[in-house]
């Protein structure tokens, strides 16, 4: 949630959150990272405000981030997976 907010100026609260799984951190592997679904939130392109990290961003389909060409490939796996738990 605090990444979220740090990074697109988007609030999630805990009940936003439809999906959660906890994976190995590649940049530290003695902590845990999280891969978030949230339901659909009331925000508009225009409510995206970048902090320190971001440069740009684009909307897209789950599916067409999945096959985004340089995407980050643990992230597509990650979407995929979700896609699958859905069929």
């Amino acid at each position: 949630k605090r990444e979220v907010r740090e990074e697109f100026g988007v609030i999630i609260e805990k009940e936003d959150i439809s999906f959660s799984k906890k994976y190995q951190s590649v940049m530290d592997s003695s902590k845990k990272a999280y891969f978030l679904v949230t339901r659909p939130l009331n925000i508009e392109e225009k409510d995206i405000v970048f902090g320190d990290e971001g440069l740009e961003f684009s909307l897209m389909s789950p599916q067409d981030f999945i096959n985004v060409k340089d995407g980050v490939k643990r992230q597509q796996d990650r979407v995929a997976e979700y896609l699958s738990i859905l069929k």
